[in-house]
Formats: C-alpha cells, structure tokens, sequence
C-alpha cells in the first residue's frame, strides 16, 4: 500500500503546482488536517480543519505572494500510513517584493487510499527526526 500512497500525495503535489485545486481535493479526505505547529512563523491558525478551512489556508497563503512557485525534491516512502515529501517554495512577497526562498517538508498520512493529515515542517531535519530518519 505505501507506494500507492506515494502516488496519491504526487497527485496531489502536481495538481497543487498546476493549481488544479479541484484535483488537489479529490486526494484529500474531507475531514483532512493541515498542521501547521512545526512551520515557524505561520501567524494564522496552527491546524485547519475539513476542506473548508484547508482552502481557506491555501487562498490565504496565496494572498501573500506576487508570484509564487513550489516543488518537490523527494518522496520518502516513511511506512504503511505516511509519507514525506521534501519540498521548496519560492515567490516574491505581495506588496513588498521581497524574494523568498525556503526548503521545507510535509508529513502527509494517509487513510483509504486519502491524504488525511498533512503536517508542514519548515525545517527538514526535525521531519526527517520525527518519521527516523536522518538528513544523508
């Protein structure tokens, strides 16, 4: 089951780089979590809950850049429920300008064949500490 659950979560990550936000959904369980408590500096809520309150992260986290750009380095198949995903995101900061760029991860679990909980990690290393695994 964990390589079909890697499929499921690039599906998912296409359809987010594409913004197919339809298709994005189609892989999320509809009382999906979106964990926000281990990316530092998210001032808004720490969990969003339901598709609802996921599209609401995602339509507010897209407000916030002029142009925005995301990406995956790595799927790691970390055991029968979960799988995490190295990532990056780069864009210009809305207003300001500024450019931004961060390597992150997200801890996605997986349900029936769905993404019911994500977790976002701003900091690589502590994912890969929290599924056992280590950088290298």
């Amino acid at each position: 089951m964990s390589q079909e659950n890697v499929e499921v979560v690039k599906r998912g990550w296409e359809a987010w780089i594409a913004g197919d936000f339809h298709a994005l959904f189609a892989v999320f369980d509809p009382a999906v979590q979106w964990d926000t408590t281990s990316f530092e500096g998210w001032p808004e809520d720490e969990v969003y809950y339901g598709h609802e309150g996921v599209r609401r992260f995602f339509e507010d986290w897209l407000a916030s850049w002029d142009r925005y750009e995301a990406g995956v380095e790595e799927y790691l198949d970390v055991d029968d429920d979960r799988v995490l995903v190295l990532c990056w995101q780069r864009g210009y900061g809305s207003g300001s300008h500024v450019p931004v760029e961060m390597d992150w991860a997200q801890l996605c679990t997986l349900k029936r064949g769905l993404v019911c909980r994500l977790e976002a990690y701003s900091d690589r290393q502590a994912a890969l500490e929290a599924v056992g695994l280590r950088d290298g």
